[in-house]
């Protein structure tokens, strides 16, 4: 087979080289698409001879057990049903990157991708009752995947090491493949991260490039409230909000992390450390909530990052994450979707206590909203 290896220098490349890596996969060839982490040789996972092929030039006798790559979550709710919730929590926030998760299927489950890819290949994707799954972040990769719309197989393009460099993939393999996209060295030189998944139980299998304490970080359910300087606004609506929760939960605001449960605060412009305004802590305690240890604190692109969910005080404060991190934008909200929640500084203590009231009824309703 003679080989097309197409040469960018950037990360990006054009739609038709895109198309041409989809319908060489689609007509059952193998194509060397790039990863952030390494060079890796992909298969349709429909296609029976590459599939074959590919056991064949990674010198592969064992149970391969197949990684499955996908373009997006969405994807992999077409194959697995039901995901652990703490496996969308962490997809959400680290996808599309280095990180592969395997989660459990259930015999639907396995039925569903037996469908897709047939019996025999779907048996190579399960390992005691699990399938593992990768996002690359790789935007050549992602968009041969999304033109793909079916589970394919991506494995590393080397015979004994990792490849970072198109030139590096060796010889036999890159004879064997229709097409080699090269977008220039890998952005990372560690593996990827490989963790399991089962309910609320995080295993980690394979140490990579995101660390231990990052990932378990994310496994948190966060909920963000955004003000200017973190003082009055937004550590009130966070008092307020983790007290809701415990009573819904029938626990002390105290135990709420060990449910996984973080309720923040933060502010876009904060002078780090200071104490909340008095009539905040006031206000807040006249609701049964203690926001007196609450100190201030800027937010960062990786609060953001973290939390699953962000309300912002007015429309301002939301456009400002949104340029912070542009994909924030899906899971950002005004508290109050109908006005601004003004800023009482300054303004007595009656004005303070009007705000934490109204701040609770938004707050009863949002909770409503996402702990149905």
């Amino acid at each position: 087979m003679t080989t097309q290896s197409i040469i960018s220098k950037s990360p990006s490349v054009s739609e038709s080289l895109i198309r041409q890596a989809a319908e060489h996969l689609q007509q059952g060839q193998l194509v060397c698409l790039p990863t952030e982490t390494v060079y890796a040789v992909a298969a349709l996972l429909s296609r029976p001879p590459a599939v074959s092929q590919l056991k064949q030039i990674k010198k592969i006798s064992g149970p391969p057990n197949w990684v499955i790559h996908l373009p997006d979550i969405a994807s992999l709710k077409k194959i697995v049903a039901h995901p652990p919730g703490m496996a969308l929590r962490v997809m959400k926030k680290l996808w599309p990157g280095p990180l592969a998760i395997e989660v459990p299927v259930s015999d639907a489950d396995s039925r569903k991708l037996a469908a897709m890819i047939g019996p025999q290949t779907a048996a190579e994707c399960i390992a005691n009752g699990f399938i593992t799954f990768r996002c690359p972040h790789s935007t050549a990769s992602l968009l041969v995947l999304n033109a793909l719309g079916e589970p394919a197989v991506m494995i590393g393009a080397g015979d004994t090491s990792a490849v970072h460099e198109a030139a590096d993939i060796p010889e036999a393999i890159r004879n064997a493949s229709a097409m080699v996209l090269d977008t220039g060295p890998t952005r990372y030189r560690k593996p990827s991260t490989l963790i399991r998944i089962q309910g609320d139980q995080l295993t980690f299998l394979r140490e990579g490039i995101l660390a231990r304490r990052i990932i378990e970080r994310m496994t948190d359910h966060v909920i963000l409230f955004i003000c200017s300087g973190n003082t009055c606004r937004s550590p009130m609506a966070a008092g307020i909000a983790a007290l809701r929760i415990g009573g819904k939960l029938g626990i002390p605001v105290n135990e709420l992390p060990l449910r996984r449960i973080v309720v923040d605060s933060a502010g876009l412009y904060a002078n780090t450390g200071s104490p909340p305004a008095p009539e905040a802590v006031q206000a807040a305690a006249d609701l049964g909530a203690d926001i007196s240890r609450h100190r201030s604190h800027t937010v960062t692109v990786d609060m953001l990052r973290r939390a699953d969910l962000i309300f912002t005080m007015t429309s301002g404060h939301r456009t400002d994450v949104i340029s912070l991190l542009p994909e924030a934008a899906v899971k950002t909200f005004n508290l109050d979707p109908d006005a601004d929640i003004a800023d009482p500084i300054g303004a007595g203590q009656k004005q303070y206590n009007a705000v934490a009231r109204r701040m609770n009824e938004l707050i009863k309703g949002r909770l409503a909203e996402i702990m149905s």
